[in-house]
C-alpha cells in the first residue's frame, strides 16, 4: 500500500512539478516583497558587508547552477529515455539538472537576504524534487533495467565522490561524440530566466541602496 501511495504521489508531483516550483517561487518573492519574517532574520543582516557578501555569493551560485545545467544539457540532449547517459556530469551524479536548479535557486535566495523565503523555497523544492526523482528513477529502471540499477548503485544522486571528480579530468572521459547541442537553446533560455529573476530580486530588495 505504501509503495502504491508513493508511486501515485511521485507521479502527481512529476506531472505538476513546474507549476509547483512556480508557486513556491511566487510565494517566496511575495514574502520578500511584504517583508514577512516567520523565521528570525540572519545575523548582521543590516551590515553593508553582509549585503555585499550575499550579492557576491548569490552571483557565484546563480552562474554555477546555470553552468551545471548547460553542461548537463550538452550530454543528455534528446537521449533522456532512448539511451542511458553516464558521461560528463552524469558520471559524477545522477541528477545534475536538479542540482543545478537548486544551486541557482540558492543564489537567488542569497539576494533576498530572507531566512523565511530561503526556508520556504528550499523545503518546497526538496519535496518536489524528491518525488520527481523517485518517479524518474522508476521510469528509467523500467526502461534500462539492470544497466540502470548498476549505474544508480555506483553513482550518487547529488554529491559526487572525490575520486570521480579526479577521473573526470582525464582526457579520455569526455569524448566529443558524447556531446549534443539539442538542448542547448533550452538550457540557455532557462538560464536567462534564473538571471532575470535574480536581477528582479536585487531590484526588489534594493541590495545596492
Amino acid at each position: 500500500m505504501f509503495k502504491l501511495s508513493k508511486s501515485v504521489l511521485s507521479g502527481f508531483v512529476f506531472a505538476h512539478r513546474h507549476a509547483m516550483v512556480a508557486v513556491l517561487a511566487l510565494l517566496s518573492l511575495t514574502m520578500v516583497w511584504w517583508g514577512v519574517d516567520v523565521v528570525p532574520d540572519f545575523p548582521f543582516e543590516q551590515s553593508r558587508f553582509f549585503v555585499l557578501a550575499c550579492v557576491f555569493l548569490g552571483t557565484f551560485l546563480l552562474l554555477a547552477g546555470i553552468a551545471l545545467r548547460i553542461w548537463s544539457g550538452l550530454y543528455i540532449g534528446g537521449n533522456k529515455n532512448s539511451s542511458l547517459v553516464v558521461a560528463g556530469p552524469y558520471r559524477l551524479i545522477r541528477n545534475p539538472l536538479y542540482v543545478g536548479n537548486l544551486v541557482s535557486a540558492m543564489g537567488v535566495l542569497c539576494f533576498t537576504e530572507s531566512a523565511t523565503a530561503t526556508l520556504l523555497l528550499i523545503t518546497g523544492l526538496a519535496f518536489v524534487y524528491r518525488f520527481t526523482i523517485v518517479h524518474e528513477e522508476m521510469n528509467l529502471l523500467s526502461i534500462f533495467g539492470e544497466t540502470y540499477r548498476e549505474y544508480s548503485a555506483s553513482t550518487p544522486r547529488f554529491v559526487p565522490h572525490a575520486t570521480e571528480i579526479k577521473a573526470l579530468l582525464k582526457p579520455d572521459i569526455q569524448r566529443p561524440e558524447q556531446i549534443t547541442y539539442t538542448n542547448l537553446a533550452r538550457e540557455l533560455g532557462r538560464g536567462s530566466v534564473f538571471i532575470t529573476t535574480g536581477i528582479l530580486v536585487l531590484i526588489l530588495t534594493q541590495a545596492f541602496v
